[in-house]
């Protein structure tokens, strides 16, 4: 490091605000290595570390949700598993939506408190667990 130049490790030099700023300046990824402010997919694109086990996809591959950092390691490799545990996902979806739906448009018609306490406590567990669901269910729980 010398005269806010830095050397990358394949003889190619670039200004210091290009260190660590989630971009391969130096084209052998050298001026992004040891950084702590990003989180390297396996498809090998950076992102910014608050996008790792955000739930929120960022890597193409899933890899900032499915890793050891978030308690999940891998994504199901078995086709058939993967196919029955999106129909599954999708099915509780369908199914979540449909008894909000329906308790929801009853509520109006309860004839008393208890009914309505009874569709509004449905409504309520339906939304959370509809909330709760991912979307890509896909990683495998390492922390069970």
């Amino acid at each position: 490091y010398q005269n806010e130049i830095f050397s990358c490790s394949n003889d190619e030099c670039i200004t210091f605000d290009k260190v660590c700023n989630l971009v391969d300046d130096c084209g052998d990824e050298s001026d992004e290595l040891n950084c702590t402010n990003h989180f390297k997919c396996d498809d090998g694109v950076y992102i910014d570390r608050t996008g790792l086990c955000d739930n929120k996809v960022d890597c193409s591959d899933l890899s900032d949700e499915c890793n050891k950092f978030c308690g999940v390691q891998g994504i199901i490799e078995d086709p058939l598993l993967s196919i029955a545990t999106w129909i599954m996902g999708i099915l509780a979806i369908i199914f979540n939506t449909s008894v909000i739906t329906k308790n929801v448009k009853s509520l109006k018609r309860a004839n008393n408190l208890t009914s309505r306490n009874i569709k509004a406590l449905l409504v309520v567990i339906a939304t959370g667990d509809l909330l709760a669901r991912p979307l890509w269910p896909l990683c495998v729980d390492t922390t069970a």
